[in-house]
């Protein structure tokens, strides 16, 4: 049942409370941002709501407010070009709002990534896409060093991810006053840990602005998969292993800064939260009742037609991440948590997966690389010029 929306976009109606962009330029950018607040049957003895921030955003994940903002800082400060690197979600948001606003951007993402990036992102005139045959930290590694060395700049940075995701702490606060209802849990699964990193900053905002009880924040239930949890690992103080196949492509921040693992260490000792992993057994045994559970209360999953499973996880680990943490009693009868569904609800529009008749992306493998960044480069530049003489 839902509770609580924002059909049009969050990121607009907190624009006010962005560092160093102006609530025009944003309003310029903007496409659709929304999210809603849907309450789920209970599981055991505890309330479960979900913060939805896909069903109602442009490319049906929480990065369309990273793309909002990331493109409104590039029409602000004349940025006409940049390079970005994703495993699907950001290189899509990205694509979709640098086309509407007239940037153009190169996007880097590895080979086993390509069934989460959309047809349409291959055949906007702007985006080139470059599918890379290598680790994601040699692809991190090498865009940083070319994008340092040519002054193109890689995005989105830090800054901007924390900006747009503390929006989410505005969002609650005020659903929060609407609904007369406080979440004791606050749970999401965990890859970078932008997301986290930026709600709890938008807390502190609000605790600075209004007083310590304007909002208090929730504690942190940071859920991870298997084959990829080094934060759960380095709460346990447990060594990095080998964790299995990997499930959810989206969720592959294999070796974060330890600058991260601190953050996440401060937020967990502040709210008395945790981070939790989940093994590819118990998931998959838990996926069918999770999934249940979000269409009871209206939420739908979208399902690839190509594999017969859900397009994206990562929402479907945070919620039986929770299953799993009442069942373990880490989660207390009578608690009230909010799960939140960053991705994966059905989206009208163009589908999901490179197809054989769409624009096919320029492979490269970690030598060729640099090659294929600059005929990107290059191609981007002929096709502005292209565009200009037909207008003049």
């Amino acid at each position: 049942m839902e509770l609580y929306r924002e059909e049009s976009s969050v990121v607009l109606r907190y624009a006010a409370h962005v560092r160093d962009l102006s609530p025009s330029v944003i309003a310029s950018c903007s496409i659709a941002e929304g999210a809603r607040i849907v309450e789920l049957p209970g599981y055991q003895d505890v309330a479960i709501d979900v913060l939805d921030l896909s069903t109602l955003s442009a490319t049906g994940t929480f990065k369309d407010w990273v793309a909002c903002l990331t493109v409104a800082a590039c029409q602000q400060r004349g940025v006409p070009l940049f390079f970005s690197e994703s495993s699907g979600n950001t290189g899509n948001a990205l694509s979709l709002y640098a086309a509407r606003a007239g940037v153009r951007c190169v996007i880097l993402y590895p080979t086993a990534c390509r069934g989460k990036i959309r047809d349409y992102a291959a055949t906007l005139p702007n985006v080139r896409l470059i599918e890379v045959g290598a680790p994601e930290a040699v692809i991190k590694s090498r865009l940083a060093e070319i994008s340092g060395r040519v002054g193109i700049p890689w995005l989105p940075v830090m800054d901007g991810q924390l900006e747009s995701n503390k929006l989410r702490a505005f969002f609650l606060r005020d659903a929060a006053r609407e609904l007369g209802r406080e979440w004791e849990w606050h749970a999401q699964a965990l890859s970078s840990g932008y997301g986290v990193f930026g709600f709890y900053r938008g807390v502190a905002e609000i605790q600075d602005r209004d007083g310590l009880a304007a909002m208090r924040p929730p504690r942190l239930l940071g859920v991870q998969q298997q084959a990829v949890c080094p934060y759960a690992r380095a709460l346990a103080d447990q060594p990095a292993t080998d964790g299995g196949a990997m499930v959810e492509p989206t969720l592959f921040r294999a070796a974060p800064p330890e600058a991260f693992v601190r953050e996440i260490r401060r937020i967990c000792a502040q709210t008395a939260g945790t981070v939790l992993g989940v093994t590819n057994e118990e998931f998959f045994a838990r996926e069918p009742a999770a999934i249940a559970l979000l269409e009871a209360g209206g939420i739908g999953v979208e399902i690839d037609p190509c594999t017969a499973s859900p397009r994206e996880r990562a929402g479907l680990y945070a919620l039986t991440g929770v299953m799993h943490a009442v069942d373990h009693e880490t989660i207390e009868p009578g608690s009230r948590v909010l799960v939140v569904f960053t991705g994966g609800a059905p989206v009208a529009g163009p589908g999901v997966g490179l197809s054989a008749a769409s624009a096919r992306p320029v492979p490269a493998s970690e030598e060729t690389l640099e090659a294929a960044i600059f005929d990107a480069v290059s191609a981007l530049e002929e096709t502005t010029a292209t565009s200009q003489e037909a207008v003049l």
